[in-house]
């Protein structure tokens, strides 16, 4: 079993290494492998980091952007708009920072599923996976139905909410079966007054791009790119340096 998920994360990797967003793999036999390497400790360390001063709305906003390229880049990998794999296991600690690059980048696709094309729907075919725990993850996988490059948009909002909030969503409830029937129900964690009703331009972006992932219906839920992109104008129309 194990051999077959690192093979799948070797060949992700590999087909993604021309990315920026993405890890570099150098090499892999069995079940090791030779990646670049990060220094800087993963998202989910520094988003709840005890120490440290806390970010500002716009390195909050910048380093969503870069997350929404990293799955941008995997799901747009062999042609624009035609996804070819889905991570299937999005959460903060899947984005390591590599202080070289200076940036979030995206890694670990040993759960990854590479999609096939229905020729006759001229569509992407969806796939199951057997076993979808925790509380991270889209109403589609609690609910055992067909899966698409949609649910790391939806997980991908959760690490939005949780730049945001500065907590897990439904950090409150303690059992992972509560928290997914709730999500089976369409209901989302919730947000604080000063945030919905919040003037600052990046907490508003943010917002806006968490309910767009957070969408039900998958066929109707956005697509990381569109985020991607959402981000990049907002950014360049609020002055932040590209470097």
């Amino acid at each position: 079993r194990n051999y077959d998920r690192h093979r799948r994360d070797a060949v992700a990797m590999e087909q993604l290494t021309s990315s920026r967003w993405i890890m570099d793999i150098y090499g892999f036999c069995g079940n090791s492998g030779v990646f670049e390497y990060a220094d800087g400790g993963d998202l989910d360390d520094s988003l709840f980091a005890e120490d440290g001063e806390p970010w500002s709305g716009s390195e909050k906003l910048v380093v969503a952007f870069q997350v929404a390229s990293g799955i941008a880049a995997m799901h747009n990998s062999h042609k624009e708009g035609v996804p070819a794999m889905v991570h299937t296991d999005i959460t903060p600690s899947q984005f390591v920072h590599v202080s070289s690059a200076g940036i979030y980048k995206l890694n670990d696709f040993n759960r990854c599923r590479f999609l096939t094309w229905n020729k006759r729907k001229n569509k992407t075919c969806t796939f199951h996976i057997g076993n979808n725990p925790g509380t991270f993850r889209a109403p589609e996988e609690y609910n055992y139905e067909g899966e698409s490059e949609k649910i790391d948009v939806y997980s991908m909002g959760n690490i939005f909410y949780s730049l945001l909030t500065g907590v897990y969503p439904f950090e409150n409830i303690s059992k992972s079966d509560k928290v997914q029937n709730l999500v089976k129900k369409g209901l989302r964690p919730p947000f604080s007054k000063s945030i919905l009703n919040s003037t600052d331009p990046f907490e508003q972006t943010l917002l806006n791009a968490t309910l767009a992932c957070w969408v039900q219906d998958p066929e109707k839920r956005a697509t990381a790119r569109s985020i991607q992109k959402y981000f990049e104008a907002k950014l360049v129309k609020l002055g932040i340096p590209k470097s």
